[in-house]
C-alpha cells in the first residue's frame, strides 16, 4: 500500500509540475511579445531609421554564428540530463566547457569575417553584439537544467529579468539620446541579468542535489558526437 501512495503522490507532483511549465511558458510568450513590441518602438526611436538599421544589420550577421557557439548542445543537452540526472553536474560543466571552445571559435571567425563583408566601419558594434549573442552561450547553457527538470518556470523569470532591464535600459537611452554602441551594451547588460538569475537558481538547485558519481569516460566526446546531426 505504502509504494502505491508514493506513486501516486509522485504522479500528482509530476502533473502539477507540468501545468506550472504550461502556464509559465504560455504566459512567457504572451509577455514577451508585448515586451518585444515595446522595445522595437523604443529601438526605432532612439536609434532612427539609420541607427535601427544598422542594428538590425550587425544582429542578424552575428546570429550566423551562433549556431556554432551552441554547436547542438541546447537540444541535447536537456535529454541527458533527463536520462542520467545524476550527472547533472558534470553534464552541465563539461557542456558549459566545449560551448566556451566553440564559442571562442565562433566569435573569432566572425570578427575576422566581418572586415571582409563591409563591417570594418561598425568594429565595435560588432564585437558587443557577438559577445552578447556568441559569447555568453555558455553561461546560458546551463539553463537546460530547467528544461529536463521540469522547471521552465525558472527560464521564463529570467528571460523576463532580460526583458524588464532591456525596455527600461531602452526608455533610459531614448530620453538620453544614447547612440547604438550605448544601446548593444544595454542589451548585453540586460543578458548579463538574466543569466545571473538562471545561475542563481541552478546554483540552489544543485548545492541540494547529492554529489555526482565519477565523471564517465569520454563524457565530452560523446556529447559532441550527438551533436553533429544537428
Amino acid at each position: 500500500r505504502a509504494p502505491l501512495t508514493t506513486t501516486s503522490a509522485e504522479s500528482d507532483g509530476l502533473s502539477h509540475r507540468a501545468a506550472r511549465n504550461t502556464l509559465a511558458l504560455i504566459g512567457g510568450r504572451v509577455a514577451g511579445i508585448a515586451s518585444t513590441g515595446i522595445a522595437s518602438v523604443l529601438l526605432t526611436r532612439c536609434l532612427g531609421a539609420s541607427g535601427y538599421g544598422q542594428y538590425a544589420s550587425v544582429q542578424a550577421y552575428i546570429s550566423l554564428f551562433a549556431w556554432v557557439s551552441s554547436f547542438g548542445l541546447e537540444a541535447i543537452l536537456p535529454r541527458e540530463l533527463a536520462k542520467r540526472p545524476q550527472l547533472a553536474r558534470s553534464l552541465i560543466a563539461r557542456g558549459s566547457t566545449l560551448s566556451a571552445g566553440t564559442s571562442a571559435l565562433a566569435m573569432g571567425v566572425a570578427l575576422i569575417a566581418a572586415t571582409k563583408f563591409g563591417y570594418s566601419g561598425l568594429g565595435l558594434p560588432v564585437l558587443l553584439m557577438a559577445l552578447d549573442i556568441i559569447g555568453l552561450t555558455p553561461l546560458r547553457l546551463p539553463g537546460a537544467f530547467y528544461q529536463a527538470d521540469l522547471r521552465q518556470w525558472w527560464s521564463v523569470t529570467a528571460n523576463m529579468a532580460r526583458q524588464v532591464v532591456w525596455v527600461v535600459a531602452l526608455a533610459v537611452l531614448w530620453v538620453a539620446r544614447a547612440g547604438l554602441v550605448a544601446v548593444i551594451v544595454a542589451r548585453l547588460v540586460a543578458s548579463l541579468a538574466e543569466i545571473v538569475v538562471l545561475l542563481l537558481g541552478l546554483r540552489r538547485k544543485l548545492r541540494r542535489s547529492p554529489d555526482s558519481p565519477a565523471e564517465p569516460a569520454r563524457l565530452g566526446w560523446n556529447l559532441l558526437g550527438a551533436c553533429l546531426p544537428l
